[in-house]
């Protein structure tokens, strides 16, 4: 059970999430303040709490090993494609790396890549993929379970379940499935686009976070896991757990983002520190890399999962003032984060896995002092091999064709934006017409509008998800870009209205 002190922390946690809902835009010093203030009362009690035990938690034996015979399974996925996406598949590398490098046998990890960027023609260094300035080649032995259009939702959805079954089977799927029980614990770990209550995949349609949900409840009824952690690398990840991930199921789970909010690219071109001259794209996610690095630098057996994610949130909040940076939050059970780090990444002995970045001292970017220069948002992170590739004036030819695919990229987002607030802008029109309701286009568009139950994005997930097909069905794919106009369908939904009563005003 958990303490006073913890349950007054996940109480704290909870009022942060509510002061982020409210309003993203007005309340930035406010939460500084309030971030400030939580600190200093985490401080308290992390001596208090050590005073107490006499010898504090570091000194716990039990911190060294789980307190039951069970083992470990970790399911690790990039959901995008693209050279323009690498950083994704990088996060995923050094992620396999750190569980291995910790003891964690290959057949209890299961690794889920489109496979595209270590061969792509793109890449510099073919045949290899960095997440660091500095670092070693990941690439090299990386296991590979599902590749290509074998990695979609029906699949995750299955390994995660433990439901060998529905395995679509293919020549670019293993078949294998986290077959963990009672005693076991699992570590899932997911970088990939994201927007309200969805997840990407480089194939197929998106993943929601109903169904996630779903397959966490399924495998927790059916004693699939003693524990679960997830780290979800995405924008606006905060919304897959918001309101739904319940604090009773054995589960923790952090997020790069809030549920309003951009997650952030990393050593990108043009930023402190930079990539190799010669990579023309962002190396990493500046969310997963942290707890990476954290991981690759410390004894991680005498690290909870408490003080990592507070590491790892200073950080990715550039020390707390949020320029080029995003709020890490944390949902689920929060007694869970006081366990070893190691009970979910492996603990074979410290060895300083700092040898991944091929430094022999933390990576620099891990200094409390270091402020980023030059991080970039997410879906822009994507446009960087273009900009890049459009500022190359040694080759005025490749110049000039990545200036024309960059501007008709950007065409395309504004063109896909104007068609969303102005199909908006006609459903707010109806909704006055019939109910006399004072309302803006704009606040559908970019706002939260609460659903008439619960505390999650939206309370009915068949509604926005048929919302979002039947659009794509008409005026074709949202992309990886796309995707963050799900507010606004969430938004109709939760307005009352259904597919059927949009669809012949949607502007494409």
């Amino acid at each position: 059970m958990a303490t006073a002190a913890q349950a007054s922390r996940a109480s704290l946690r909870r009022v942060e999430t509510d002061l982020v809902s409210s309003s993203q835009t007005s309340m930035g010093t406010l939460l500084d303040g309030f971030n400030s203030i939580l600190d200093i009362a985490e401080d308290i009690y992390t001596r208090v709490h050590g005073y107490i035990d006499g010898h504090g938690r570091r000194q716990e034996e039990g911190r060294k090993n789980p307190p039951n015979k069970g083992h470990l399974w970790a399911l690790l996925i990039a959901g995008s494609a693209g050279f323009g996406n690498y950083r994704h598949q990088a996060d995923v590398a050094h992620s396999y790396h750190v569980l291995h490098n910790g003891g964690v046998p290959d057949e209890h990890i299961i690794v889920m890549v489109y496979d595209d960027i270590a061969h792509n023609p793109a890449n510099p260094h073919p045949g290899k993929i960095i997440n660091h300035p500095k670092g070693k080649d990941l690439y090299a032995g990386l296991p590979k379970d599902y590749t290509r259009n074998q990695v979609n939702v029906k699949n995750f959805l299955a390994v995660l379940k433990g439901d060998a079954q529905s395995i679509q089977k293919g020549p670019h799927a293993s078949g294998r499935v986290i077959e963990a029980g009672k005693d076991d614990r699992i570590f899932l770990f997911y970088s990939d686009h994201g927007a309200p209550g969805l997840l990407g995949m480089p194939t197929g349609e998106f993943l929601f976070a109903d169904q996630l949900h779903d397959a966490i409840r399924h495998r927790h009824e059916t004693h699939g896991f003693r524990e679960m952690v997830l780290y979800i690398e995405a924008c606006e990840s905060g919304s897959m757990f918001e309101g739904m991930l319940e604090d009773n199921i054995n589960v923790y789970a952090t997020t790069a983002s809030n549920g309003q909010e951009s997650s952030w690219g990393v050593y990108c071109p043009g930023m402190h520190p930079s990539p190799p001259p010669e990579y023309m794209t962002c190396l990493g996610d500046l969310y997963s890399v942290s707890w990476m690095e954290d991981a690759d630098s410390n004894d991680i057996s005498l690290e909870s999962l408490q003080e990592q994610f507070e590491r790892v949130r200073k950080r990715t909040s550039n020390n707390y003032t949020f320029v080029q940076g995003s709020h890490v939050m944390e949902f689920g059970e929060m007694e869970i984060d006081q366990e070893p780090v190691s009970w979910y990444l492996g603990d074979s002995g410290y060895t300083n896995h700092a040898l991944l970045q091929g430094e022999t001292e933390i990576p620099h970017a891990l200094h409390e002092k270091n402020m980023l220069h030059g991080a970039v948002e997410q879906r822009d992170a994507d446009l960087m091999p273009l900009i890049m590739a459009a500022r190359d004036t040694k080759n005025p030819s490749s110049q000039s064709m990545a200036q024309e695919t960059l501007e008709r990229e950007r065409y395309v987002r504004k063109n896909l934006d104007s068609n969303i607030e102005e199909t908006m802008r006609r459903v707010v029109s109806r909704i006055q017409n019939t109910t006399n309701a004072i309302l803006e286009h704009d606040v559908v568009v970019n706002h939260h509008i609460a659903p008439p139950q619960g505390r999650a994005l939206v309370s009915d997930w068949d509604c926005l998800r048929n919302m979002m097909y039947m659009w794509e069905s008409k005026c074709g794919p949202l992309g990886q870009y796309g995707m963050k106009h799900s507010r606004a369908f969430a938004n109709i939904c939760n307005l009352g209205l259904s597919p059927l009563d949009i669809q012949d005003v949607l502007s494409c």
